[in-house]
């Protein structure tokens, strides 16, 4: 169905949601911005793995 994912974009939007999620929990869960943060880094990381991956392939 969805043969042209973009993982980039949606790994992305996870990390910028991750990181406002764990913000916005911060007075319900003393930890949760710094779970936010690191899952949000995960993310991008993963993002920039992904994004340097497919520019590699489309070079070849």
């Amino acid at each position: 169905m969805f043969k042209k994912t973009n993982w980039t974009v949606l790994l992305v939007m996870l990390a910028i949601s991750s990181i406002s999620g764990g913000m916005a929990l911060k007075s319900t869960f003393e930890y949760s911005p710094t779970f936010g943060w690191l899952l949000g880094f995960v993310c991008f990381l993963s993002a920039g793995f992904v994004a340097t991956k497919k520019l590699k392939s489309n070079t070849n």
